[in-house]
C-alpha cells in the first residue's frame, strides 16, 4: 500500500467515525431504510393525509396505488376525486378515520375504502327573515361506515355555480325560481 491510499483510508474512516458520533449525539438513526411498501386503492384518483412517527405527509395517489416507507401510517383524512364528462371534478372528503394502515416492505396492502356509498337524505324547516327555507342535508358513507362531507363540484379549479330549482305550473310556466346553497 502506498503512502497516499493509507492516508485516504484513514480520513474516510474518521469522516465516518465523526458522522457517526454526530448523529448518536443528536439521536439520529444512522441505520438502513426500512425498504418501501405499496398501499392500492379500489379508488383511482385521491388525496390522503398519513401520520407516522416520520410525521405527517400528504399523498396524491393516481392509478390506485401509492408507494412509501414500510411502517405504521395513521390515516387523518381521504379525499376521493373523480371528473364527470363535462370536465368537472367531484371530490369528497372523510376525516372519520380511526384505523392504522400498516405498509409491509415488498408487499401490497389493500385499502378498502370508497363504494357501494350509501346517501341519506335529510329535509327540515328554517324559519328565517326573509321567511321560511328549506334544509336539506346530505349524509354519506361508505363501505365501512365512514363518513364523507357532500362532494363539491369544481371546473378548472373553481366552484361551480350552485343550483337552481324553477317550478313550472301545468302550462309550463315559471311559478317560482329558488337557488341553491352549499353549506
Amino acid at each position: 500500500m502506498t503512502k497516499r491510499y493509507k492516508t485516504s483510508m484513514v480520513a474516510i474512516l474518521a469522516v465516518v467515525t465523526l458522522v457517526s458520533i454526530c448523529a448518536s449525539s443528536q439521536n439520529l438513526d444512522v441505520a438502513p431504510s426500512p425498504g418501501t411498501g405499496t398501499i392500492a386503492f379500489p379508488w383511482d384518483k385521491l388525496e390522503l393525509q398519513l401520520s407516522s412517527q416520520r410525521g405527517a405527509q400528504r399523498v396524491t395517489v393516481t392509478n390506485g396505488k401509492c408507494v412509501l416507507p414500510a411502517g405504521t401510517y395513521d390515516i387523518d383524512y381521504v379525499t376521493l376525486m373523480s371528473t364527470d364528462q363535462q370536465g368537472v371534478q367531484w371530490r369528497m372528503r372523510s376525516d372519520s378515520w380511526s384505523e392504522s394502515v400498516e405498509v409491509r416492505a415488498d408487499s401490497v396492502t389493500r385499502l378498502d375504502i370508497g363504494p357501494p356509498f350509501t346517501a341519506r337524505v335529510s329535509v327540515s324547516r328554517h324559519h328565517v327573515l326573509q321567511g321560511a327555507t328549506v334544509k336539506f342535508g346530505l349524509e354519506i358513507t361508505d363501505s365501512k361506515g365512514r363518513s364523507y362531507r357532500p362532494p363539491r363540484p369544481q371546473q378548472g379549479g373553481r366552484s361551480v355555480p350552485s343550483p337552481r330549482l324553477a317550478l313550472l305550473d301545468a302550462k309550463g310556466s315559471v311559478i317560482g325560481t329558488y337557488n341553491f346553497e352549499y353549506g
